[in-house]
């Protein structure tokens, strides 16, 4: 068994061919084929099961028991060149059980590989992350994505996948969740500002989890957040509120790193609904004076002002305004994401 020592995104790939038992040996297989810190390829053999019919069948990959092939208590379709993003550092094992459908043999198999870093782990109030979609999973169901605009569903964008100098660098933009370097500012005091970003939930639900990648820059760790109703393109009525006092502090800026290499998970107490095809917004406040907070923009996402999804008060730190469009003629939006259950 090989194993591979690497930072924590990883692709799985899965390779498969129709075939009769007796030339099963090179036809499927699963392997870790791009550790970001290009060491050694690890492979693990696809564990098979035959049917009686003779035929190949996938077992599910498993991650350290944790079934990758099941989304809120159903199968749902394994992606070919899937990539495991939240496998937290350390010892690890993929694996697949399965058994010979004629012999009725155990012919799993399984391979370990260590994590040594995981840049956008975090730990969930209840339950698990799951390891590709990144979601809080606990009692076979997982937090559902409504709204976003960066993250493992925008990796695919050319923009992410760019490193950020190329042949001198193993860092790749979606190992920092495809955060721009761009900045804007939540802040207190005799300047203060109070930024706000409009969402439409695609499927309705409870409101679970909001990720943003915040740092705070300076004073007081406070931050307060609010998810408000719609009132003339502009935040309305308050849905929820709520403080949170554990903004990581920034990391120093460089030249080789984006300022934030990964999201704020900010949760919620699962009491406030949201509904599909319903504008809403999304305000970032500082909860002392003296605060001062960074947010990072989304690289694929581009904000234009006649679209008011983008606005800030600068007359003072709550909700109630009075807002103005953001200015530039283009301007690219804060990054975050809003999930219910």
């Amino acid at each position: 068994m090989d194993q591979a020592k690497g930072d924590n995104n990883m692709r799985i790939r899965n390779v498969f061919c129709p075939i009769v038992v007796l030339l099963l040996a090179g036809c499927a297989s699963i392997s870790i084929d791009k550790p970001k810190d290009q060491s050694v390829t690890a492979r693990l053999p696809q564990p098979i099961m035959v049917t009686q019919s003779g035929f190949v069948d996938f077992g599910d990959p498993m991650l350290d028991n944790f079934n990758l092939s099941r989304y809120n208590g159903q199968n749902w379709q394994y992606v070919p060149q899937s990539t495991i993003y939240y496998a937290s550092p350390g010892m690890h094992t993929l694996a697949v059980p399965a058994r010979d459908g004629k012999w009725h043999t155990d012919i799993s198999k399984g391979s370990t590989f260590t994590v040594s870093q995981c840049p956008l782990c975090y730990s969930c109030p209840v339950g698990n992350v799951h390891p590709m979609t990144g979601q809080c999973c606990d009692n076979g169901m997982c937090d559902i994505p409504v709204f976003g605009n960066f993250g493992p569903s925008f990796y695919g964008n050319v923009e992410c996948q760019k490193m950020i100098f190329p042949s001198t660098s193993p860092k790749y933009w979606d190992e920092f969740d495809c955060i721009s370097t761009a900045i804007d500012f939540v802040r207190g005091g005799t300047n203060p500002q109070v930024l706000a970003v409009s969402f439409t939930p695609a499927y309705s639900g409870t409101l679970r989890h909001v990720q943003a990648p915040i740092g705070l820059i300076s004073g007081t760790n406070s931050l307060q957040v609010w998810i408000t109703a719609n009132a003339n393109n502009s935040p309305g009525q308050v849905l929820e509120n709520k403080t949170f006092n554990t903004v990581r502090p920034q990391p120093p800026a460089t030249t080789a790193f984006p300022p934030v290499d990964a999201p704020a998970h900010l949760f919620f107490g699962g009491t406030t609904q949201l509904m599909a095809g319903t504008l809403y917004w999304l305000v970032l406040g500082p909860g002392a004076a003296d605060t001062v907070i960074a947010w990072n923009s989304a690289l694929d996402d581009v904000s234009i002002p006649a679209a008011t999804t983008f606005l800030l008060n600068t007359t003072n730190t709550g909700v109630a305004g009075p807002w103005a469009m953001k200015n530039n003629q283009v301007n690219r939006r804060p990054a975050f994401e809003v999930d219910v259950r």
